[in-house]
Parts: C-alpha cells; structure tokens; sequence
C-alpha cells in the first residue's frame, strides 16, 4: 500500500515538472523604474497667463552668496542678449566619482571667487586671471578624503566651508587664512554672513553663529538629526531679525539671529515613490526670504510658503526642488525633482506653466539610472537663464516657459550661474571657470 502511494506520488510530481510552462500574460512590458507606465506631457501651461511683474533691470556689482545675498533673493541684474563666450580659466579640479563641485562662485570688489572639488580656493580677477589659491583642506588628511563646501563673502572676508567639517576665515586680497573653527562636522553646507555674525546650518544637525572677526562661536543651537542629506547643503537665510536654518532631516528653524533664541520650526515631509533621493527630506531649496514669506522645498516632492514671523503654512505644492527657487514678482520659479522648470503662483503655489527639462541622461529605460542636473533658475536680462551638466546653457521667457536660447557649453555646468555686472559667470564639471557677456 505503502509502495503503490509512493509511486502516485512520483508521477504527480512528474506531471507537475513536465507540465508546460505558465501561460504568457498579454500585453506590453514595461520597466518598474518609477518612471510611471506613461509619459506625461512635455508642456503645461493654464489657458489665462496671469502678469509676471517683474521688478526692473538692476546693474548690480557683486553677488556675495550661493543665491546672491543672505536672504537668497537676488533680484533682477542687468545683462545683455546673445551671450558668446568672453573667457575661460582653470580653478583646480572637477568633479569624479568621489568629489564634486558644491558651490556657486561669488564676486565682490571685482574678484570672483571659487571653490573646486577638493578644497581649493580661487581668486580670479574679472579679465580671468588667477590672483592667488589657497588649499583649506584638513592637514592631517588628504585632499582626497572629503568634497563639498560653500563661499559667502563681506568687506574684504572670505568664508570658507569644507568637508572636513572646518570653517575657515580667508583675506580676499592674498587668501591668508585669518582664523579657522573647527564644528566637528561633515557636508559643507553653504555659510551665509549678515551684520557681524556667520550663519552655518551644519549637516550634522546644528546650527552656529560665529563672530565674523575672530571666529568665536558666539551661539550654537541644537537641531535634529539625519540618516542622509545632500554634500555642499543649503545655507541659512538671514534679514535684520530672523536666521533660519535648514537641516538634513527636512526640518527649517527660526531663530532671532542675534541671541539664537528659537522663534518657531517646521518640517517638510513626503516621498517621491521610485526614486531613492526622493526619500531623502533633506531641504534642497535653500529659504528664500521674499518681504514677510519664507519659500523652501525638498527633492521627495515638497515645497511650502511659511509666514516669518509665525511659520504658519500659507500654502503647500506637491512639486519639490533639485535646487534652489527663484521668487520674482507674483511668481516662484524651480527645476522641480523630476527636472521640469515650473512656474508657480505666489499667492496659492498652483502652476501656471511647466517645461520639461531632459531627465535621464540614458534613454533606454533599462539603463536610466543617472540623471542630468540642472542649475537655476536665475533671471536675469529678462530671461530665466539655467545651467545644465548636458552641456547647455539655456534661456527661457518667464511669462509661458518658452525656450529662447540655447549654449553650447564646452563641458557640463557645476554650479548655478552668477551675473554681476552685465556679466554672466558659472562652473563647468572639468574645473573651469566660463564667463558670458
């Protein structure tokens, strides 16, 4: 009985393995990449295109942070149409595997600024000249051993972040370190220089205000933590009376920016299924501080309008950043996180018009993994003007997204470009500094 049973057994089993394979569903393959089964539009635009207001044409002659001021709020510099190539200059090393550029040029005193991918300083005079460089890497380990860092600069004083975690005071005229402060921390966020104060929002999650002159802390506030954050992250945003601080984990404090005695904080939170940096909440758009509203935003999807004094949310979108906003007008201006440049509305955060940007830099689904990054927007000349690492220099009409112009540049932008004095500077992935006229 036994042996009969086994035998059945064998042969199911036989039948089972020998069967023909599971009938072919019907219906086209598609690639989960998070890339959603359809295309969307290449273009969005509303069918009443409200008024831009745009304030006039400034000639302005310097650009001091990483968004131009310390509030992030750079307003509208003069520059001229048919931008050609004037000059190009080396400022140390691009961008590889392990390093990266992670800050925008800034200029004063007709000296343009730099920091490369391994912690070297430039100072180039505007004919594009080295003036002088100075290495603010950690002297105990290599140059090598870290990437990232920011540049702010007022009345002659450099400001220096790093990798390392070490901030450092410079003299724009010989690049002779003045002091140094070591915060123990990593990333490099951004500094950003008001009144007599430094402002740093560390990636480690705290922030510090530190005397301009000697480089003495003079307040340190206790932020939260986070398990991820962007290397080179966004600075803090300071007028008269608030400094406000964004850390890695999403969440943005107000502190008044003397004492450092909290005033409110807030969070943004979300996630942009399919991709692992739309997981990361760290704050991508650094705040823009626009009359009484704060704008900033993320790259998992988030972007908000808090009121300053309170942090009351005014309004909430659904689109985050790759980089930083642009306020001008009744009007915010981002490359969102899924690389489309947006025009919003200042009042309810709706679109008013998008543009697809180029996304992947594979185009066979099975090989997008990498995508192209754009910087920007800026405006300036009366134009939204971005530099893109695919090698582009492009323009577009703030009023319905139109693309105007496009340059070839000779290798892929780094940073977000800067204007100063009809003149328009960025830099380009080999370590190279390009200035347009």
């Amino acid at each position: 009985m036994k042996f009969n049973t086994l035998v059945c057994l064998l042969l199911v089993s036989f039948n089972f393995g020998c069967s023909s394979s599971d009938p072919v569903l019907p219906g086209a393959r598609e690639m989960l990449d998070g890339s959603a089964a359809k295309e969307k539009e290449d273009r969005f635009i509303i069918d009443s295109l409200p008024a831009l207001n745009l304030p006039p044409e400034k000639l302005n002659s310097k650009w001091t942070h990483r968004g131009g001021n310390a509030q992030h709020n750079p307003g509208h510099p003069l520059l001229g149409d048919k931008l050609e190539l004037v000059w190009k200059a080396s400022i140390g090393k691009g961008n590889s595997r392990r390093h990266q550029i992670a800050s925008s040029p800034v200029l004063e005193a007709s000296r343009i600024f730099t920091l490369d991918s391994r912690s070297l300083v430039t100072a180039v005079d505007l004919d594009g000249t080295i003036i002088w460089q100075r290495d603010v890497g950690d002297k105990f380990e290599g140059r090598d051993d870290a990437s990232g860092g920011g540049l702010a600069i007022k009345d002659g004083q450099l400001f220096v972040t790093t990798g390392f975690g070490t901030v450092q005071s410079l003299s724009s005229e010989t690049g002779d370190i003045v002091w140094s402060q070591d915060l123990a921390s990593y990333g490099g966020a951004s500094p950003t220089v008001f009144g007599d104060l430094l402002y740093i929002s560390a990636r480690s999650g705290s922030a510090w205000a530190i005397e301009t002159k000697t480089g003495r802390i003079r307040w340190q506030v206790a932020g939260p933590s986070s398990r991820s954050s962007f290397v080179g992250g966004p600075g803090a945003a300071v007028n008269d009376k608030y400094a406000l601080f964004p850390f890695g984990s999403g969440d943005v404090f107000a502190v008044f920016r003397k004492g450092g005695l909290p005033s409110w904080n807030s969070v943004l939170s979300g996630a942009r299924l399919g991709r692992s940096a739309g997981y990361v909440q760290d704050v991508t758009g650094q705040p823009v501080i626009d009359s009484d509203l704060v704008y900033l935003s993320n790259s998992a999807g988030r972007m908000a309008a808090l009121d300053l004094k309170t942090g009351q949310r005014k309004w909430t979108s659904n689109q985050g950043s790759q980089g930083d906003i642009l306020t001008s007008g009744q009007s915010v201006f981002f490359v969102s996180d899924e690389n489309k440049l947006i025009r919003v509305s200042k009042l309810d955060g709706s679109i008013i018009w998008s543009n697809q940007l180029p996304h992947f830099t594979k185009k066979s689904l099975k090989r997008r993994t990498d995508i192209f990054a754009h910087y920007g927007p800026i405006l300036a000349g009366g134009r939204l003007i971005l530099a893109s690492s695919d090698r582009m220099l492009r323009e577009f009409d703030p009023a319905d997204g139109t693309l105007i112009s496009s340059t070839r540049l000779s290798y892929g932008a780094a940073s977000s470009p800067i204007v100063v004095e009809g003149t328009l500077y960025l830099l380009t992935l080999d370590g190279a500094l390009l200035a347009f006229r």
